[in-house]
């Protein structure tokens, strides 16, 4: 066996088992921290919180075990030979070629060294088979070459690590369009009826109940409080501004805004895009084109932090 075959034979056998190991345990850690410091909130919708955490601790357990499991093989391999025939009969060729081969070289027989190079090959593959089982053996037929998934899935948790999940922003809110419709959320209501007080309803809330009864005059004259973040849309007047959320149904790829507008007794420019208020004020009714639409009459605009979970439901 030449030394290329041999190397390919190590790389095998002792590399690509450890990184499936490495991979594992990458992914399990990963996941794990997205939901230690909060982060899986911009990722998914907590009701599948419990699968991310079941999972990393599973990937961390198998990992692990993985991980035991081949340094126990190592340990027993560098004990026992694993084929005892095929290493008595390694050795004692070792010793018939080494002794025929020295006879060989001093006795000048040319035509003994191509015998000797044959049996000499012969040899080391009977002791690569013993040394080091084949890896390739136990993994499913690819057209790719071995390890390239479990090294694309390690670069994909590196850069999960280095990588920090951002919450969406107004730029990415005008792309995909401010509504004051729900496409679709886990909470669908079937009537017109709310136990909550004008007040104390957020503002998808306030969607919701527009999409229940979308009579925007009804509205009229309520108090509202409510939080989200400003859009600053071209299409309204410099003294309106709409106030947003993202509302996510599964998971941040299908996340959509919802907002309103909100009236200013001031221009807009002086509350700039992305930035999180709590506005208090009462509800009116605007035209806007062709199209009634409920609107804050702001009275209060208080800046406030972004919250640990931005998103609605």
């Amino acid at each position: 066996m030449n030394s290329t075959t041999k190397l390919k034979y190590k790389f095998q056998n002792t590399l690509l088992p450890w990184l499936d190991v490495i991979t594992i345990i990458a992914w399990g850690i990963l996941l794990l921290k997205y939901w230690v410091t909060g982060k899986l909130y911009l990722l998914i919708h907590p009701d599948y919180f419990w699968l991310v955490i079941v999972a990393g601790f599973v990937l961390l357990s198998i990992g692990s075990l993985k991980a035991l499991s081949l340094v126990y093989t190592q340990q027993t391999l560098d004990r026992i030979p694993k084929n005892v025939g095929k290493g008595l009969i390694a050795y004692l060729l070792w010793l018939v070629i080494t002794v025929g081969g020295l006879l060989l070289q001093i006795a000048g027989f040319k035509k003994g060294f191509s015998l000797m190079s044959r049996l000499l090959n012969f040899q080391d593959e009977l002791i690569s088979e013993k040394t080091y089982p084949s890896y390739s053996q136990n993994q499913h037929i690819t057209v790719f070459p071995l390890g390239w998934s479990s090294t694309l899935l390690l670069i994909t948790a590196i850069l999960g690590f280095l990588i920090t999940p951002r919450v969406f922003n107004s730029q990415t809110a005008l792309e995909r369009g401010v509504t004051d419709t729900l496409l679709m959320t886990r909470s669908q209501p079937q009537e017109f009826r709310s136990a909550k007080k004008p007040e104390e309803r957020s503002l998808i809330d306030w969607v919701r109940t527009l999409n229940t009864y979308p009579e925007p005059d009804a509205y009229a004259g309520q108090k509202v409080k409510v939080k989200g973040f400003v859009v600053h849309p071209k299409e309204l007047p410099d003294n309106y501004l709409l106030l947003s959320r993202f509302v996510l149904t599964c998971c941040a790829a299908d996340a959509y805004p919802i907002g309103l507008p909100v009236k200013l007794n001031t221009s807009r420019s002086a509350y700039q895009p992305d930035k999180w208020l709590e506005i208090e004020g009462m509800m009116i009714a605007e035209t806007f084109g062709d199209k009634r639409q409920l609107t804050i009459q702001a009275n209060s605009l208080t800046p406030i932090p972004e919250p640990k979970n931005p998103y609605d439901y």
